[in-house]
């Protein structure tokens, strides 16, 4: 019985340090986003995203691994971002819904990281 508490207390105070080890660029990166979102790694940058279901709005950034730089948002918005090429990102930004009444369709456009430009989507990104 006293291997047991001792085995316990032992996993209780290991699970305690790996959480407190987490690097001062995760803890920004918490602050930003919260508890819980994802990254998606595309070459040299990431973009994260917050994963709370509770609102339809989303919390966005993108950072450069090397220098742990955020180097677009924190956004919040209605919508998605994704890649779009290794240096731009697609957004798509959804109507909101007032009274039950849907407002425009879904607005889509590409984000250029290196040039800090937006562009619609059905014309020339460069």
């Amino acid at each position: 019985m006293n291997k047991f508490i001792l085995i316990c207390i032992l996993c209780f105070f290991s699970c305690s340090v790996q959480k407190n080890s987490t690097d001062p660029f995760d803890k920004t990166l918490q602050e930003e986003l919260g508890e819980n979102f994802s990254r998606i790694p595309q070459g040299e940058y990431v973009l994260c995203r917050s994963d709370g279901k509770l609102s339809q709005h989303k919390t966005f950034l993108v950072y450069k691994k090397s220098s742990e730089e955020i180097i677009y948002g924190p956004i919040k918005l209605n919508g998605d971002i994704n890649w779009a090429s290794s240096t731009e990102l697609l957004i798509k930004e959804y109507p909101e819904v007032i009274e039950n009444k849907q407002g425009s369709s879904t607005y889509t456009y590409y984000y250029n990281l290196l040039t800090g430009k937006k562009y619609e989507k059905n014309n020339d990104r460069f």
